[in-house]
């Protein structure tokens, strides 16, 4: 059986999650994924005949001012737990906060006081599927993300004989990465409901 591996940019998925069921089904409330299963059902769905093998998570850890924001501390309590899943890695980039020109300090119940700069997301997440294609640790790769920088991590799995499958939240314009995947395939609330958490 062919080996797979599942890359979750994480942000880039959270908030496209986010914006599917409020701007386009017009739902307050999105669905909450269950990331046990989330993966799982994901390779059933675009690679069925092969085995999961990994998942590896990728999201920024808050720095200690956003953190002192009850979302951001939560947030990264929450992502903190994926650590115990068996066959689940969480890598960790970076999100600083900066201070914006003019203001007196940054206050963290004012916005217009700081803004916020993601590091190392997506270097992490191509280092990864690349070394682990090189190790030969799976066969096909399936990303989530609608990014397009990754296409050049694509094109090299395809010199080195890995297959590839780009998966996007439905509403996510994937048309200038899915060209240099093997396939593609669009989640929707049909799908999330397959791996959505139980209240």
């Amino acid at each position: 059986m062919l080996r797979a591996m599942v890359f979750i940019d994480h942000m880039n998925f959270d908030n496209s999650l986010k914006n599917y069921y409020r701007e386009i089904l017009k739902q307050p409330q999105e669905i909450l994924i269950d990331y046990k299963t989330f993966p799982q059902r994901l390779v059933e769905k675009v690679a069925p005949d092969c085995k999961l093998i990994k998942t590896y998570l990728f999201a920024p850890k808050p720095d200690d001012f956003l953190r002192t924001d009850t979302y951001w501390d939560k947030y990264y309590t929450w992502i903190s737990n994926f650590k115990n899943f068996k066959n689940f890695d969480v890598i960790e980039g970076e999100y600083k906060a900066r201070q914006v020109e003019g203001a007196a300090a940054m206050d963290i119940n004012k916005k217009n006081t700081y803004y916020k700069v993601e590091k190392g997301t997506d270097i992490n997440m191509a280092v990864n599927i690349i070394t682990k294609a090189f190790h030969n640790s799976y066969d096909t790769a399936i990303l989530i993300t609608g990014d397009r920088d990754y296409a050049m991590v694509l094109e090299q799995l395809k010199i080195i004989g890995k297959l590839s499958v780009i998966s996007a939240v439905k509403g996510q314009n994937i048309s200038s990465i899915k060209q240099y995947a093997d396939g593609s395939f669009i989640m929707d609330d049909t799908f999330f409901k397959t791996c959505a958490r139980k209240h």
